[in-house]
């Protein structure tokens, strides 16, 4: 909430440059180490078929996912928008590849055992638990000040110092609700964000890319705007039904076919009407 008050200038600039994210490495550099170094028989291990790979490729999905609509919320102090593309697209591109293969070389070496268990049965595997616990602090501050400059569009004159700390106060309440096997509950959260943020996803590439050519009037998007763009909504809604059928109906995996769904419903919408 105390980052969230401070803005992300504060938190990026004094917090995560000068010091989380060297916690984040150094920690993710040593666990490698030590993993690698410890088990190198993993490399030549094999899945256990628990999974399905498009179950699995919808949780992969669902992870970079969930970020893209806060993107906007830090990307607009950059000093260029090629800076703020490259700078997105490769930091997200090698963190996410790197932690996704340390979490899959965790797990084939300490089997049986959660995430968190692995890393602290680790040599000073609890020191470096606690490092990562405090680079994590940032993913709190995102949430919530992200959530608060939603609210904040929709209602203007809110304040937001106001509006982070009732967005810090609901959170912790639902927290309280999460289940003791949260492990099997985040998976389900991992699906539930994929179903509504990969459609929507595909609304704005369309609306974007295709239907306005990246042709925006800031007046849209201030209190002079339009209500509710229905067809973009509408498309979104198809997306996010294509895709839960798609889980409870089949192996087919659900990522995919939901951004293709909605992308598609957007398009036809804008030619025919």
């Amino acid at each position: 909430m105390v980052l969230g008050i401070g803005g992300p200038l504060i938190v990026v600039r004094h917090w995560l440059e000068k010091f989380a994210i060297w916690f984040s490495y150094g920690t993710a550099v040593f666990i490698t180490y030590v993993v690698v170094s410890s088990f190198p028989q993993i490399f030549s291990s094999g899945g256990d078929g628990s999974l399905p790979a498009t179950l699995a490729l919808d949780l992969v999905i669902a992870m970079p996912i969930s970020w893209w609509p806060l993107i906007s919320d830090y990307n607009r102090f950059s000093r260029s928008e090629r800076g703020a593309l490259f700078g997105t697209v490769s930091g997200y591109t090698f963190a996410n590849s790197w932690f996704y293969a340390l979490g899959a070389l965790l797990v084939l070496a300490y089997p049986g055992e959660a995430v968190i268990s692995s890393i602290v049965a680790i040599t000073f595997g609890g020191l470096a638990l606690t490092f990562l616990l405090v680079d994590e602090t940032d993913n709190g501050f995102a949430d919530i000040y992200s959530a608060a400059v939603s609210v904040q569009n929709m209602s203007p004159r809110c304040r937001q110092w106001k509006l982070i700390v009732a967005v810090t106060a609901v959170s912790v309440l639902l927290a309280g609700l999460v289940p003791g096997s949260w492990q099997s509950a985040y998976q389900s959260f991992l699906l539930y964000i994929g179903a509504f943020f990969v459609p929507l996803l595909g609304v704005v590439a369309v609306d974007f890319y295709v239907v306005r050519r990246g042709r925006y009037g800031l007046e849209e998007f201030y209190s002079s705007a339009k209500g509710l763009r229905v067809k973009q909504v509408a498309s979104w809604f198809v997306g996010v039904a294509v895709y839960f059928i798609l889980y409870v109906c089949t192996v087919w995996g659900s990522s995919i076919p939901s951004f293709v769904a909605s992308a598609a419903a957007l398009y036809v919408l804008e030619r025919v009407t």
